[in-house]
């Protein structure tokens, strides 16, 4: 029997006390109130980049918010519905038509919504440097 490797205990990225985890919606309401300081937030795994395991997407009760870890780690792809933390901070980004097709087609859309994307979007992000699962 092949055990999922979102199993291991590992760090992926830089390491960080999993102990001053916080909610990742807590952490969206600090951040909106003006706080911009690094967070380490848990949640749970909505979506991962099926190309590379180079993103993840939280499920918070506003929606998703992206985990970008701009190439530095990948996670493992078989991760959907698993408790996660990761260490960064949030930002504000205005994404490119280039980049939102590359993040369509590694969530594994389909060519006609691919083709649909035609300006760049805004987007909330959460940057980070570390990623654990939850225990």
């Amino acid at each position: 029997m092949l055990l999922s490797q979102c199993s291991e205990s590992k760090v992926y990225g830089t390491d960080f006390d999993v102990s001053k985890a916080i909610a990742i919606d807590e952490a969206l309401i600090a951040f909106k109130s003006g706080d911009a300081k690094s967070k380490i937030v848990k949640g749970e795994i909505s979506a991962v980049c099926q190309s590379e395991g180079c993103w993840f997407n939280y499920k918070t009760k506003d929606g998703d918010v992206m985990v970008d870890f701009d190439h530095k780690f990948t996670i493992p792809k078989d991760c959907k519905g698993k408790m996660a933390m990761a260490e960064g901070s949030f930002s504000y980004d205005t994404t490119s038509v280039e980049k939102l097709k590359d993040w369509a087609k590694d969530d594994n859309k389909s060519q006609e919504e691919i083709d649909k994307i035609t300006s760049p979007k805004i987007k909330l992000l959460f940057n980070a440097t570390g990623f654990k699962f939850a225990k």
